[in-house]
């Protein structure tokens, strides 16, 4: 219900002829740099999905606004040991069971909230380069715990990061549909860089607060979506 009030009150506040504000859901891969991310995604990019809103000032300009969630974790593999049968036996490698020892899970949990501004080249009517750039503050929560699938498992850790950062990109969108319809379809596709602080979490939990570690969230940035001009 609220989603449908957003859109048909976003849409009546559209001025009329060729749709100019824009409201899109997109999907993002981060680069990010540091081996504490190894421990989380295994060294795979961050993956994001998130809405990203326009509101047209200029017949190609836009100011912009978004937010992002990520969500990702793994168990962390601590080795392993052997068990022999018994022990005044000597046996073989084959005859030994060697067991893996699963360690902790280890997790975050990311939001990031965006303004910015983009600035569009109408090379077609259905096809437009773009250029954008953005400030965004990211909400940050790492979790460590040995029993995740539990509710308020008693040796979770979990701490949490502010930090203010930014990124540029450019694009393409295409726009299928007649220039001058009401609403329009969209589809677009883009990359840049992102440059955020780095990320610092501490354990509160114990009387003397203890450092667990940083992330950093520079790197290389893709993202594409589809949406609607309006």
């Amino acid at each position: 219900m609220m989603f449908t009030a957003l859109i048909l009150s976003l849409t009546s506040l559209a001025s009329a002829g060729p749709a100019g504000h824009e409201l899109q859901f997109e999907s993002s891969m981060l680069n990010h740099s540091g081996s504490g991310w190894d421990l989380i995604t295994g060294g795979s990019p961050l993956v994001t999905a998130g809405l990203r809103g326009g509101w047209s000032i200029a017949p190609n300009a836009r100011i912009t606004a978004g937010w992002r969630h990520a969500e990702d974790g793994t168990r962390v593999d601590i080795g392993g040991y052997a068990v022999e049968y018994t022990e005044d036996v000597e046996y073989t490698e084959d005859e030994i069971d060697i067991y893996s020892t699963e360690g902790p899970y280890v997790g975050i949990v990311l939001d990031q909230y965006s303004i910015g501004g983009k600035y569009s080249w109408e090379y077609k009517h259905w096809i437009q380069p773009y250029a954008s750039a953005e400030a965004i503050l990211t909400v940050g929560h790492v979790v460590l715990d040995d029993d995740p699938d539990q509710d308020n498992s008693v040796n979770e850790i979990r701490a949490g990061s502010v930090v203010p950062g930014g990124a540029g990109a450019v694009g393409i969108e295409l726009l299928p549909w007649s220039e001058n319809a009401r609403v329009r379809v969209s589809f677009w596709a883009e990359a840049g860089y992102q440059a955020n602080l780095r990320m610092k979490f501490s354990d509160a939990s114990q009387k003397q607060e203890s450092p667990i570690g940083t992330l950093g969230l520079n790197g290389m940035v893709s993202r594409f979506g589809i949406g609607a001009r309006f």
